[in-house]
């Protein structure tokens, strides 16, 4: 128990992942792994390997008890059985390399199990994650919680005491509007299960030292481009009296380039670079900072002006999910991904994220006016 991993299925990293998470959760093993043999002994006879709660409720219970592991050593003492019966008593199985043995002797040993069955269940039908091609987790994690949810809702073996996945990771998002010319308000709620902050590398808390880094690095390129400039001139020089090679001679040095075979140089890791620091609790303050949005029709007014962008969580989930979006559209409009670190604390306080509502002196705006849109964001893996 707790050692049983699960199987890379060919670029499905993205589903194990969210599948570890979520089989991590105490409600999901309360809903699925102790009600396991009531289940398992109700599932439909004619059709439960398309019968999600069941096949869900057979991965829970694998990666829940050592059901594998007494499989895994059943069948290593069946094996060295056969060897003994056929070497004698000496017989030691060579099949183990030095690392699976440290691991036994550490009790570290794991077994892992193919999810199949899941893979293909929430994947049938999905242009995407139907197929063997790698995805992002995030679009898998909402896509997995509506099928799920979906599942739930319509299985009569399930206990409706204990809370779904989704009700578990449902939030309410806040948005407050204030019109500056009039200082009178708007509220507004979305629901998600997910809160998607930005990565903003000007947080960074080590920024003096990443510029210094980059600074070194730009002179370092600069010297060695100088330095091929040089090499090259001289080569130049050296080589005018080696120009007036025959045709016959070029041929044969094509030949010999083609037979041989180029070096590959491996790339030397920069065991020195400096990668910003960026605390998550500082993106989370950035993604509640007020913002300032121009050119807004007012309701209030009738005059375009700047309208002040709040946003706060209106409820809080059982667990909070948190994608940070790490990929952004340079100046190229290409897709590319900020390299940075971001420290996750153990402990997290989120009371400042509370919002309260429309307060007693707050005038609230007339309906109509401009629309305040969020800009395009590209979606990225968590």
């Amino acid at each position: 128990p707790n050692l049983i991993g699960l199987v890379n299925l060919g670029n499905s990293c993205y589903m194990n992942s969210v599948l570890q998470s979520v089989l991590s959760i105490p409600e999901i093993k309360k809903k699925y792994f102790e009600n396991a043999t009531n289940i398992l002994q109700n599932a439909p006879k004619d059709n439960t390997a398309n019968d999600f709660v069941t096949q869900f409720t057979k991965l829970t219970v694998g990666v829940s008890t050592d059901r594998y592991i007494k499989q895994r050593d059943e069948s290593l003492k069946m094996d060295l059985d056969k060897g003994k019966d056929v070497y004698g008593d000496g017989y030691v199985p060579r099949n183990k390399d030095k690392k699976e043995e440290k691991k036994d002797e550490e009790g570290t040993s794991c077994v892992a199990i193919k999810p199949r069955m899941i893979k293909r269940l929430i994947g049938s039908g999905h242009q995407e994650f139907s197929t063997n091609r790698q995805q992002d987790a995030v679009e898998y994690f909402r896509h997995f919680i509506e099928f799920m949810n979906r599942q739930e809702r319509s299985s009569k073996l399930l206990s409706k005491d204990v809370p779904g996945l989704k009700s578990l990771f449902k939030l309410k998002i806040e948005e407050r509007l204030q019109c500056q010319q009039s200082q009178k308000v708007r509220y507004s709620t979305a629901e998600d299960i997910v809160l998607k902050v930005d990565v903003d590398l000007a947080l960074a808390t080590n920024m003096k030292e990443v510029e210094e880094y980059k600074k070194k690095k730009e002179e370092e390129a600069k010297a060695k481009k100088d330095d091929d400039g040089d090499d090259k001139m001289k080569d130049k020089t050296e080589d005018k009296d080696k120009e007036k090679d025959t045709d016959k001679d070029k041929d044969k040095e094509a030949e010999k380039d083609k037979e041989t075979k180029p070096e590959v140089k491996e790339e030397k890791k920069d065991e020195d670079k400096v990668l910003p620091i960026i605390p998550l609790e500082k993106l989370l303050e950035r993604y509640l900072g007020d913002s300032m949005i121009n050119d807004w029709l007012s309701p209030a007014t009738n005059k375009k002006g700047q309208v002040k962008k709040t946003v706060r969580m209106q409820t809080f989930p059982d667990y909070l999910a948190i994608q940070v979006q790490r990929y952004y559209i340079n100046a190229s409009w290409i897709p590319q991904k900020h390299d940075c670190i971001i420290p996750v604390p153990e402990e997290l306080n989120l009371e400042f994220m509370r919002g309260k509502g429309k307060q007693d002196n707050e005038e609230e705006l007339p309906k109509g006016g401009g629309n305040v849109n969020a800009a395009p964001k590209l979606e990225a893996d968590a």
